[in-house]
């Protein structure tokens, strides 16, 4: 992808950044399961969902083969979108992953989704409430959005930085804010459909 074909000139210039930290390990698959049952969502009823800055992968591969989930994957980096084909080619599990802006792909996308996931992910972006209204807009009825941000985590590729729940409710409007007991202090979000 070239500059032009972002939205945001900065989040465009954190791409090198994220491909040079490729190892970088998300805990969200490892407490997906917690956050399922916090926010009472039935998988059952989850056919479609999108993770959106998928990373390599790991969630959208845990939903496609614990629940059975036809997932679409999207994140800017080129090298973990090629991490993510490849381990989905090795679970032998049909997800789709697209390397695309998030802006524009969540913009252009008219696919409705039951899920959406968008983990670690808002404070990576300018306009993280518009982003959650464009998620929304993709939801099928009665569809549901999870997320999660950290408090209080400058950092170089963090253009948002995020104080306490209060802060969040106020810029992000969630429709509830959880906590779940892990190392990393983060507070996880729903949003539902409009």
């Amino acid at each position: 992808m070239q500059p032009e074909d972002y939205k945001y000139p900065r989040e465009a210039s954190l791409v090198p950044h994220y491909e040079r930290h490729l190892e970088y390990y998300s805990p969200v698959p490892a407490i997906m399961p917690a956050l399922v049952e916090a926010f009472g969502l039935d998988m059952g009823q989850v056919g479609r969902a999108l993770d959106v800055g998928c990373g390599d992968g790991r969630l959208s591969i845990w939903l496609a083969e614990t629940h059975g989930v036809a997932v679409d994957g999207v994140d800017y980096s080129p090298q973990r979108i090629e991490r993510a084909r490849a381990n989905a080619r090795t679970k032998k599990v049909p997800v789709q992953f697209e390397c695309q802006d998030l802006n524009h792909f969540l913009e252009e996308r008219a696919t409705r989704y039951d899920l959406m996931v968008i983990f670690e992910v808002l404070e990576h972006l300018e306009n993280p409430a518009g982003v959650i209204e464009q998620c929304r807009r993709l939801l099928a009825p009665g569809g549901r959005i999870l997320g999660s941000v950290p408090l209080r985590m400058p950092y170089v590729a963090h253009l948002q930085v995020f104080q306490d729940i209060d802060d969040v409710r106020s810029r992000l409007q969630p429709a509830r804010v959880g906590t779940v007991d892990d190392q990393h202090p983060h507070v996880y979000l729903e949003w539902r459909c409009p």
